[in-house]
C-alpha cells in the first residue's frame, strides 16, 4: 500500500514523463487491488489509477483507452463503498477518466458528483458507459460478478446498474 502512495506520488510529480507505455500496464496491474477487502489498499490503488489516468500524454492510445474503460464499473460501483477515501477517491478517478476518454458534459457529470445523489450519478454515469454498445456486454458480466461483493452497498449498486441496462438495450 505504502509503495502505491509513493508510486501515485512520483507519476503525479512527473506529469507523465517517461510514463508512456508501463500505463496499461500499471493500470492492469491495479485492477484486482480495485477490488481488494482492505479499503488502504483500494484507496491507494484507485489513487495510483486516477494519477496515471490524468497524467497519460497520448489518449488516443487504444490499448491504454481499453484499460481504463476495464476500471469504469469498478470505479462507478465504489463509489457506493463503505470507506469514504474510496468513494472520494473513486469521484476524482472516475472523473480523471471522463476528461481522459473525452466524453460529453464534463461540468454535469462534476456538478452530480458534488452534489447530486448517487442515483443521478449512476443514470448519468450509465448514459455515457452506453454510448458504446460494444462495451455493453462487458459491463454487464461485470456488474454481475459484483453481485457477489462483500459490501451490500456495492451489489445494490450492480443490481441496479444492471436493471438500468433495460432501457439502453
Amino acid at each position: 500500500m505504502g509503495a502505491m502512495h509513493k508510486a501515485a506520488d512520483i507519476i503525479y510529480f512527473l506529469d507523465g514523463e517517461g510514463l508512456g507505455s508501463i500505463s496499461q500496464d500499471i493500470a492492469v496491474s491495479l485492477r484486482p487491488f480495485i477490488d481488494d477487502e482492505r479499503g488502504s489498499v483500494r484507496s491507494a490503488a484507485i489513487l495510483l489509477l486516477g494519477n496515471v489516468v490524468s497524467r497519460v500524454k497520448d489518449p488516443g492510445k487504444p490499448i491504454v483507452q481499453q484499460e481504463i474503460i476495464n476500471c469504469l464499473l469498478p470505479l462507478l460501483l465504489h463509489l457506493e463503498d463503505r470507506d469514504e477515501s474510496v468513494t472520494l477517491r473513486c469521484k476524482l478517478t472516475l472523473f480523471r477518466c471522463a476528461v481522459f476518454l473525452r466524453w460529453a458534459h464534463l461540468k454535469t457529470l462534476f456538478r452530480s458528483m458534488a452534489w447530486d445523489g448517487y442515483s443521478r450519478l449512476l443514470k448519468y454515469v450509465c448514459k455515457c458507459l452506453m454510448q458504446n454498445e460494444s462495451h455493453i456486454p462487458k459491463f454487464l458480466y461485470q456488474a454481475l460478478e459484483y453481485l457477489e461483493s462483500s459490501q451490500t452497498t456495492i451489489r445494490h449498486s450492480a443490481a441496479l446498474f444492471i436493471g438500468k441496462q433495460s432501457k439502453f438495450t
